[in-house]
């Protein structure tokens, strides 16, 4: 499926006159915005791929989940205890909601 996309993608971009580096720049967007976390559905696992995080503050993330309810807002994460908002302005790019 994915194949096909970028293939279709490709087209369009020849088609329309995109050069090779915007459509690079396009798909590069649009993996990138696939591999960020979803902190509201994220299991542990997956919330230690996130760069610096282990498992203590990735069990708290999803404590505090269970016990206040889902993120309104991915900034938000930083109301749990470890995760500062330094930490999060260095992941804001890897994570959402």
């Amino acid at each position: 499926m994915l194949k096909q996309i970028l293939i279709a993608a490709f087209a369009v971009c020849l088609a329309t006159g995109f050069s090779q580096e915007t459509f690079a720049n396009s798909i590069r967007s649009f993996v990138q915005s696939e591999e960020r976390i979803n902190i509201n559905t994220a299991s542990v696992e997956e919330l230690m791929r996130l760069p610096g995080i282990g498992q203590k503050l990735a069990e708290r993330i999803i404590a505090h989940r269970t016990k206040h309810g889902a993120f309104k807002r991915p900034q938000d994460i930083v109301v749990v205890r470890g995760f500062s908002a330094n930490r999060y302005r260095r992941l804001a790019h890897l994570i959402r909601i």
